[in-house]
């Protein structure tokens, strides 16, 4: 990894030094050189600050594929999950899966054979009529 290292005298900087290890042991020399004076340090970032973004909320692209209404007298819905084949390997390799005449398509997902999440392209489509993943 990338380290900075600060040698403080009477709680002020003196000095800045960087180095890089790898993954066996190292050993550093630090030279301390100088009258003591305080040095200006780098400004740092938090890398998990947040950002403000501002996300677009046109409707360019978006279409209505429909409405849907259920005849259910229970009022409770069903998740089911929905399996394609298995892609070929390479990049715009597509499969297709959809789902049954009474199930609606909520969304899709996409993941690789050792069960990492992995998004490339997933998008709702029609296919003769019916909604596919």
């Amino acid at each position: 990894g990338d380290y900075n290292l600060v040698v403080y005298y009477k709680n002020k900087p003196i000095k800045i030094q960087s180095f890089s290890v790898g993954k066996t042991d190292a050993t550093v020399n630090v030279q301390i050189s100088g009258d003591g004076h305080e040095i200006q340090l780098p400004v740092q970032h938090n890398p998990f600050a947040s950002v403000a973004v501002t996300h677009s909320t046109t409707s360019a692209g978006l279409r209505n594929e429909g409405t849907a209404t259920s005849t259910s007298t229970s009022h409770q819905l069903a998740c089911v999950t929905r399996w394609s084949a298995v892609s070929e390997v390479g990049d715009d390799k597509a499969v297709e899966v959809s789902c049954n005449a009474n199930e609606i398509l909520t969304g899709c997902t996409s993941y690789l054979k050792n069960n990492d999440w992995h998004r490339d392209g997933e998008q709702i489509g029609f296919s003769n009529g019916m909604a596919t993943c």
